[in-house]
């Protein structure tokens, strides 16, 4: 299915005529993406990118074409939700979720969408990587991807990246590439995550995320000897290292720059920090979150509940290109 969008940009002044008329003129802007049903009622999952600044949304489903509105948008995992109302009686088809937790590396991979607005188009290849960290907010581990090689193209945005029994396992997002044309490098956002976001943005309008109030990296990306800098106990093999802790957050007072988180309620992190923003994901807000940290060559337990993670949290200083 097609997701269709109309923007209307103002453009910046281009001559003096502009400027004495008081601006640029209003430009309308077409915009095109894929989306997936998930409801026979007409809810419609595909990506924040691709309905940001639309002043109208319009959706293809097969032949049938319905106005829609945006329920609510989450840019940390660019996962948006659209509604169309069905005619009284009828009800859309709806795409068969799978479980993104049991994709592997090797996995086939079908990529379903609307490439270019030429028609709807599958590509075929492979699950090339899991856990990478997203392409949207400077990577925040809140926003960990799927890697296919399977083409993704500008219209393929918000579309099913599929497994071989044709359950959806990912919402395609974007491509990495220099020169902008698919280069085999696609990202998709696992299905998992993509819709627990859509559950909170049909219920509340909007994600409401527990948070920690840190920012951390893998055990094994830290070398040997800045380890012996910080302190880190030799002996550990895995974890996640506390990079700062942010004043008046859940952890302030509570962690330390250099802790290594080795487990989340008794979960083992292993050497994937995108594990421990799952388990805080698997949290409401005010549940207490359970920690064993290393710090130097003690170990301790420490217990921190979880608040609301404010809209600001992570974003780039004002004035900084994000």
């Amino acid at each position: 299915m097609t997701v269709h969008t109309l923007a209307a940009i103002q453009r910046q002044p281009m001559n003096l005529q502009d400027l004495t008329l008081g601006g640029g003129a209003t430009e309308v802007r077409r915009g095109a993406g894929s989306g997936v049903v998930i409801s026979p009622d007409g809810y419609i999952l595909t990506n924040n990118h691709v309905v940001t600044g639309a002043q109208r949304v319009t959706v293809l489903v097969g032949d049938t074409g319905y106005e829609a509105h945006v329920v609510g948008a989450d840019a940390l995992t660019d996962i948006a939700v659209v509604k169309v109302t069905p005619p009284a009686g009828t009800s859309l088809p709806v795409a068969n979720l799978g479980d993104s937790d049991t994709v592997h590396v090797g996995d086939w991979a079908v990529a379903v969408g609307d490439p270019l607005d030429i028609g709807t188009t599958v590509t075929f290849g492979i699950i090339s990587a899991i856990g990478q960290r997203g392409p949207h907010l400077q990577g925040d581990t809140a926003n960990t991807v799927l890697q296919t090689d399977a083409a993704i193209n500008p219209g393929n945005s918000g579309g099913a990246l599929a497994n071989s029994d044709g359950q959806v396992i990912g919402i395609n997002e974007a491509i990495a590439s220099p020169t902008g044309s698919f280069i085999g490098i696609g990202f998709a956002i696992p299905i998992n995550a993509a819709r627990q976001v859509a559950r909170q943005l049909i219920v509340h309008g909007r994600v409401i995320r527990p948070y920690l109030g840190i920012s951390y990296l893998p055990l094994k990306s830290v070398p040997p000897q800045a380890r012996a800098q910080a302190g880190i106990d030799p002996s550990l093999t895995s974890g996640v290292v506390v990079a700062q802790v942010a004043p008046g957050t859940p952890s302030a007072g509570k962690l330390q720059p250099r802790d290594v988180i080795v487990s989340a309620d008794g979960k083992p992190l292993g050497d994937k920090d995108a594990l421990l923003n799952k388990i805080i994901s698997s949290h409401q807000v005010g549940d207490t979150l359970a920690l064993q940290v290393q710090r130097g060559t003690q170990t301790i337990t420490v217990p921190i509940t979880l608040r609301e993670r404010p809209a600001t949290f992570g974003a780039p200083p004002p004035g900084t290109e994000p």
